[in-house]
């Protein structure tokens, strides 16, 4: 619920979407695929990958109005890479949640430097996407179409607002 709280969803709705029939769901997002091939984080991640590029747009697009195409492509691309996604997964602790394999757990012992692991890199990117997938598609069943967008954009935006992005383009 730590999570929830810092997308500023209220105590009465993080209580409904606790409940066991969700938490399932919750613990799909945060199960990489190297812990369990079938039941894993993929399926939202498919979903995540897609609202973190709608996120991130509308992040853009509202902060910076008068900017020009290109340089926006280019920020955005900065914004939904490895290395930044999983800071902001970082930030948010995500870390502290996800349950992985003996691949992973491999590559800590060859790499320990969890900041320059790439595969440590790669699965809390892929993570945090899932993350903001199942926020959307429980949020919507539970309070109605595009409520879950709202929160995973109030998410990502806790996160963001604590984060530097290069805008040297």
């Amino acid at each position: 619920s730590g999570l929830l709280k810092q997308a500023n969803v209220n105590a009465q709705t993080i209580e409904l979407v606790t409940q066991e029939e969700y938490l399932f769901e919750f613990q799909l997002s945060l199960t990489h695929s190297s812990h369990n091939p079938r039941e894993n984080c993929d399926l939202y991640k498919f979903v995540g990958v897609k609202v973190l590029d709608l996120i991130v747009a509308e992040y853009l697009f509202f902060g910076y109005p008068t900017a020009e195409e290109k340089w926006l492509t280019n920020i955005k691309q900065s914004m939904v890479n490895a290395d930044q996604v999983s800071e902001l997964a970082k930030k948010a602790n995500i870390n502290d949640f996800i349950v992985y394999g003996t691949d992973i757990r491999e590559s800590l012992e060859k790499y320990p430097d969890r900041s320059g692991n790439p595969t440590y890199k790669k699965m809390l990117r892929d993570i945090f996407k899932a993350f903001l997938g199942v926020l959307v598609h429980i949020f919507d069943r539970v309070r109605g179409h595009g409520v879950g967008y709202s929160v995973a954009y109030n998410f990502y935006s806790f996160y963001m607002e604590q984060t530097t992005v290069s805008t040297n383009y």
